[in-house]
């Protein structure tokens, strides 16, 4: 009989597994062990059949249009076939993990937080160069990824693909970790937190200004959501991120001396701007504008897609914008579609939400509802729609909403 400690330790590094070796496609142990978990769990050793089902499984009306783009096309590739198959597989083997395990909604959600903040300590580590093990935590992110990397010293990239991603992933866990100082009965786990929270906050600023972003609008958007006086719903983030910055600008002035100033130089860019040519603009925001906000010249590219992976310069006119990405792969047809996929989803966080009593859970939705929002703005700027490690943490949190009953949540230990 295993105990709730060895569950939380096993559930950690299966999700984490899940969560950061998909950043390369050709890498198949996630895949694997989400069929396994699924196997095991369908077909246990009392040979009693399991109904599985997952509002994931949405996804796949998007999977069988992309599979008629990719029969009609003479020329095009599996790109958006494997992507959306391989999030099927494992928000399914997500959902395996929480019905097999059974842990309680406050230990699923302390996993959750295990495997992000194991994120946050590399993106620190790869920036301080703590203990000299920087060329060793950029490694095990360039070990599952096959596209080629630009390192640059005042960014850290985490494990995930992108700088930007790391952003927003860290925004998010820091969201998560608030939800956990807000709801923790353990004083001393509360500060253990908090810690976390300001070491969280600092990887924040160490990645992307579109994570700073995700950061300022999430922190308002659960500012409003929460219940009670202002006072009490400003007060976390006031005790968190007020000593974080502090601690934030005392570790940058301990970083080699040009990353201080190209870190900083990065973030207030917009404000620099304003403040020397009365500009509140960037470098890469104009490089987006001018160059990554294109359609398709042809309609049929344009109504229904070419089929190709953005990453291919001359079928996929490579472009950052997460929407206009999906155009060219698979078209309008297809974005509609999983928009239309993302408001299901929507619709069942509401539903959830409406009888929800005040706690952790109702709280765990609301973060659900915020991701939906953060995305959806981000992807003006980069492709997060589908990007692997972001879904997989909406998964994990989406479907704690529709597999716990609210009203049997009594404690934060249910």
């Amino acid at each position: 009989m295993l105990t709730d400690k060895i569950k939380i330790f096993i559930v950690t590094i299966i999700i984490g597994i899940f969560f950061y070796i998909p950043n390369d496609i050709s890498h198949y142990l996630p895949l694997i062990l989400s069929l396994s978990l699924i196997f095991f769990y369908k077909f246990n050793i009392q040979q009693k059949l399991k109904h599985i089902e997952s509002p994931f499984f949405y996804l796949f009306v998007l999977f069988f249009y992309a599979l008629i783009i990719v029969a009609c096309q003479e020329e095009t590739d599996l790109f958006f076939l494997k992507t959306i198959g391989k999030i099927i597989i494992l928000a399914t083997g997500i959902k395996v993990i929480i019905n097999l395990f059974k842990l309680s909604l406050y230990q699923n959600v302390l996993c959750l937080f295990w495997v992000l903040f194991i994120n946050v300590l590399i993106t620190l580590i790869q920036y301080f160069n703590i203990l000299g093990l920087s060329d060793w935590a950029f490694s095990l992110n360039t070990t599952f990824i096959k596209h080629d990397i630009y390192f640059r010293s005042f960014r850290a990239m985490g494990l995930l693909s992108g700088y930007d991603s790391n952003g927003i992933l860290n925004a998010l866990s820091f969201h998560l970790l608030i939800l956990l100082i807000s709801h923790e009965t353990s004083k001393s786990r509360r500060y253990f937190f908090i810690a976390c929270s300001i070491l969280n906050l600092i990887a924040v600023f160490t990645s992307a200004r579109v994570g700073v972003l995700a950061l300022f609008i999430g922190s308002l958007l659960f500012i409003f959501q929460r219940k009670g006086t202002w006072t009490s719903r400003v007060s976390p983030y006031l005790k968190i991120i007020l000593p974080g910055l502090l601690l934030t600008l005392a570790l940058l002035s301990v970083a080699p001396k040009g990353t201080i100033f190209d870190t900083f130089n990065f973030i207030f860019e917009p404000f620099i701007n304003y403040s020397r040519h009365h500009e509140f603009r960037t470098q890469s925001t104009d490089a987006l504008i001018k160059e990554h906000y294109k359609l398709p010249k042809s309609d049929s590219t344009l109504f229904f897609g070419n089929g190709f992976d953005n990453a291919h310069p001359y079928y996929g006119a490579h472009t950052d914008v997460g929407y206009i990405q999906l155009i060219f792969g698979l078209g309008l047809t297809g974005l509609f579609i999983l928009l239309a996929i993302y408001l299901l989803w929507i619709k069942l966080i509401v539903n959830a939400l409406k009888k929800s009593p005040p706690g952790l859970y109702r709280d765990i939705n609301f973060f659900c509802l915020n991701y939906i929002l953060i995305i959806f703005m981000n992807s003006f700027k980069g492709p997060y729609l589908l990007a692997y490690t972001l879904i997989f943490l909406f998964s994990y949190s989406f479907l704690l909403s529709i597999e716990f009953n609210p009203n049997q949540i009594k404690t934060i230990n249910n």
